[in-house]
């Protein structure tokens, strides 16, 4: 779980340090300012979901609201990583979101899905009096 954690922060920062690699070659063409703006968006969410993970991997697999909140954190690169597969038609960046998109899988399932509850005891039954077993007389008791 600790090597998770850490390629989890190695992805954060990676995945902040790619789309301006890859951007390179390919450029921007003509997009919109809005078309860039939610792909900055997006890469940042990305990254913040990957440091989320990264320092929270250990709590979030025995507290719920914390596991809660990383699955829904993890919708953001597994959605991402889908929506750019498809509307992508570059080798080399459909691999990298394909990439996205896997090691979003692979912690949504390592940290989020075997959330495991805190261990509790089984209450005791409560003991019931046998009305058979007095061994008292009626009067007696009291």
């Amino acid at each position: 779980m600790n090597a998770l954690r850490i390629l989890s922060l190695l992805a954060s920062f990676l995945v902040l340090l790619a789309p301006p690699i890859m951007l390179t070659d390919a450029g921007t063409g003509n997009w919109s300012i809005e078309a860039v703006a939610a792909s900055l968006l997006a890469v940042v969410a990305v990254s913040a979901t990957f440091i989320y993970i990264g320092v929270n991997g250990e709590r979030m697999i025995r507290k719920r609201p914390q596991r809660k909140i990383g699955g829904v954190l993890l919708l953001i690169p597994i959605v991402t990583g889908l929506v750019l597969m498809v509307m992508l038609h570059e080798f080399a960046q459909m691999v990298a979101s394909g990439m996205v998109l896997g090691f979003g899988l692979l912690l949504f399932l390592s940290f989020v899905y075997p959330g495991i509850e805190a261990p509790s005891r089984p209450m005791r039954q409560r003991e019931q009096q046998d009305p058979n077993l007095n061994l008292l007389p009626p009067h007696q008791q009291g």
